[in-house]
């Protein structure tokens, strides 16, 4: 009869694990960069915010025209225009959710170089919900004119 083999690490003496809730499995995975990556999301957050904010406004154009915001980035005007606006916002955080991925395993080895990622992502979704806030402020009418 064959010996049984003991686990790696099981301790004898030990009481069976408790269960755990999904959010304290969650918050208890060991991430890097927490601080830039909670950053990168919440600043992507306002980004998803502000397009919510202008595609369902009306702007206001300095000749006395009216006419719709529209997305600019080519790919998603075209899930915009397939899916309307939950498609969009579905895309915009599957991409914050691509580059957090690709960060997290790019700072297995080269911590440095996924900090700047991060850092210059966050800059760069910045500065394009700022010009969002401009453009809302200067184009934008009430609700349904």
């Amino acid at each position: 009869m064959p010996a049984k083999r003991k686990r790696r690490g099981a301790d004898p003496d030990r009481k069976p694990r408790e269960e755990i809730s999904f959010w304290e499995f969650w918050t208890s995975i060991p991430i890097k960069l927490q601080r830039e990556t909670i950053t990168f999301v919440l600043i992507n957050l306002g980004d998803i915010i502000m397009t919510w904010r202008l595609l369902t406004s009306h702007a206001i154009h300095p000749g006395g025209g009216r006419g719709n915001f529209y997305e600019s980035n080519p790919v998603a005007g075209y899930i915009l225009n397939h899916w309307g606006l939950p498609g969009m916002i579905y895309f915009k955080t599957a991409m914050v959710g691509v580059v957090v991925l690709i960060t997290q395993i790019i700072a297995q080895s080269k911590l440095p170089l996924a900090r700047k990622i991060l850092n210059f992502g966050s800059v760069v979704v910045l500065c394009v919900v700022f010009y969002s806030i401009w453009l809302l402020r200067r184009h934008a009418g009430p609700p349904g004119m």
